[in-house]
């Protein structure tokens, strides 16, 4: 079973957290997420687990991808920044992240999808 597969359908505690705060719908929530569950998300195997996902989502189709590499690379931060020095650390790093690459949390989850599709409705009409 790949990660993609075990993220989307998952029966471990561990892969259900890190879901939870992905699929956090803003940063607000998506820090209650964390503060509630950093016993889980806030450790190795958290940050190994999402540094796989996110090496097989490179591998695959965009237009497929349950979350952009990116959006995954940026929870990614989060956790390790959280892990070394705390958790508003972790936070300032992933937003940095998101300010480097120009975007924000909440369209980096999508973006290289939503922008192929929309490349790809260009070429239709």
């Amino acid at each position: 079973m790949s990660l993609t597969d075990a993220f989307h359908n998952s029966n471990n505690e561990l892969v259900r957290a890190l879901r939870e705060l992905l699929d956090a719908p803003t940063l607000e929530e998506a820090r209650r997420v964390l503060d509630q569950k950093q016993a889980l998300l806030v450790t190795d195997v958290a940050i190994q687990l999402l540094h796989d996902f996110y090496g097989e989502l490179m591998r695959e189709d965009p237009l497929e991808c349950m979350y952009d590499p990116t959006y995954v690379g940026y929870h990614s931060v989060l956790l390790m920044g959280a892990r070394l020095r705390g958790i508003e650390k972790g936070w300032e790093e992933a937003e940095q992240l998101a300010r480097t690459v120009r975007s924000s949390r909440a369209e980096l989850k999508h973006g290289a999808r939503d922008m192929l599709r929309g490349f790809q409705r260009g070429e239709q009409a």
